[in-house]
């Protein structure tokens, strides 16, 4: 493996497996509040897979991600 270079496999469409993409890219400098960490192993789950062919589609609306519960952030000010 080249230095400053990361293996990763990404989808950027939907579909079967011929949507997986491996590629090399460079690895992100992590910033203030950030931490890089490397990957040694790691593993897919059903969710992973129903996401990649599209399954969760029909669950997304205006707020964003499937199946996460939208909470109110209120900010008070006092005089």
């Amino acid at each position: 493996m080249t230095p400053g270079i990361m293996r990763a496999v990404r989808i950027f469409e939907h579909g079967d497996t011929g949507v997986l993409k491996t590629d090399d890219y460079p690895i992100p400098d992590p910033g203030g509040n950030d931490l890089l960490v490397k990957v040694i192993a790691t593993g897919v789950s059903g969710w992973d897979i129903k996401y990649r062919r599209g399954d969760f589609l029909k669950h997304f609306n205006q707020s964003g991600l499937p199946g996460r519960k939208k909470i109110p952030i209120t900010s008070t000010t006092r005089s």
